[in-house]
């Protein structure tokens, strides 16, 4: 291989291949430790696992990390969910408890996004006093907006560091909520359970510095984002179409560097109506952007119809649905004067749909 650019000429690896080959991939069960993902969104994958690459993206992201002035150990508010993949019995939450200890971390549940779990969440965020808090975009950005509601204090936050915010796209909105009411740097900390951290905020929340000793970034024609690991694995990924889709702030033969920004499932858009008739393709970010601006609004989500868009606000008390259509239209209509607000319709809902891993659901059917 003459150049990084040629591993571009690999068939990109996708998760439908690794799906139709896992009985090979496995050794016909020989290996037995797997990552799982994508089970929330889609059919389940499974990657071939060793404990030593745990180890290795846990050291990497920990030198990431450094850049923030945080160190293994230190206390951390986790807001997470996956405690499906530890299970509900005595030893599997002995396991649980054990594995927070030794890391520093308070794990609060993602799951429970109530008034009263969200009321949990900030009494333990006092409580511990924490260098640092990570967690889902949504599940944080919840946090701040009911501490923001409420006017609660966060002057007891002496020790506070960052606040991390990861697996979930995020936005200006989100990191410009997160830095005033918590008074600290936002940390994005994108990459996936089959590659480990792969690039993390360095200086400010964006670009992001690809950890380049250990994962190749390259971009597809569309923007599609490709990896190629670097590191000792049990089941190397060449050419891995990760399925989100980026923009280079920084190249250097053949890889990135450095990310502008990350939008997660790259084949995903909402679909609104031209005054024609005709469909009008959007990123599923933009209304996000424009609806996460207002005050009082904690989630977005989408019903997606055939000939019209659905769109599903969570917010402190009742919300302005009409006044917030007619924003929204506006806004819209700035870059795209064709579009026909009769297409899009609001619904204030109590609480947003979760994914089974906790995750905020984007689309809701």
């Amino acid at each position: 291989m003459g150049s990084l650019e040629e591993i571009q000429l690999f068939p990109p690896l996708t998760k439908k291949e690794i799906i139709g080959r896992s009985d090979e991939i496995f050794q016909h069960g020989a290996i037995t430790q797997a990552y799982s993902t994508g089970g929330s969104s889609g059919e389940p994958t499974r990657f071939p696992a060793a404990l030593h690459e745990a180890l290795d993206n846990y050291a990497r992201t920990y030198a990431a990390r450094s850049w923030w002035g945080l160190q293994p150990m230190d206390p951390y508010l986790h807001i997470w969910g996956h405690s499906h993949l530890f299970g509900g019995g005595p030893v599997q939450k002995l396991k649980r408890r054990v594995q927070d200890t030794l890391s520093g971390a308070m794990r609060v549940n993602a799951y429970d996004m109530s008034e009263e779990g969200i009321a949990g969440h900030y009494q333990a965020l006092i409580r511990q006093n924490p260098m640092s808090i990570i967690g889902y975009t949504s599940a944080v950005f919840r946090l701040a907006r009911h501490i923001e509601h409420h006017k609660l204090r966060t002057r007891g936050l002496t020790r506070l560091k960052a606040v991390i915010v990861t697996s979930e796209t995020v936005t200006e909105p989100d990191i410009e909520v997160l830095e005033r009411v918590f008074g600290v740097p936002v940390v994005i900390e994108y990459g996936s359970a089959e590659t480990g951290t792969i690039a993390t905020s360095r200086g400010n929340s964006f670009p992001l510095q690809v950890l380049h000793l250990s994962n190749l970034v390259q971009l597809a024609s569309e923007g599609g984002i490709r990896v190629t690991t670097l590191t000792d694995r049990i089941f190397p990924l060449i050419n891995y179409d990760i399925g989100d889709r980026g923009e280079a702030a920084e190249r250097s033969g053949g890889s990135v560097l450095k990310l502008a920004h990350v939008q997660g499932r790259a084949r995903e858009v909402v679909k609104v109506r031209k005054v024609n008739g005709q469909m009008l393709e959007l990123s599923p970010i933009l209304p996000v952007h424009i609806l996460k601006s207002e005050p009082g609004i904690v989630a977005v989500q989408y019903r997606q119809h055939a000939d019209r868009l659905e769109i599903l606000l969570t917010g402190h008390g009742e919300l302005p649905l009409s006044e917030l259509a007619q924003l929204f239209g506006q806004r819209l209509g700035t870059d795209h004067p064709d579009f026909d607000p009769a297409s899009v319709t609001f619904e204030q809902v109590p609480a947003p749909v979760l994914t089974k891993a906790g995750k905020h659901a984007l689309f809701v059917s």
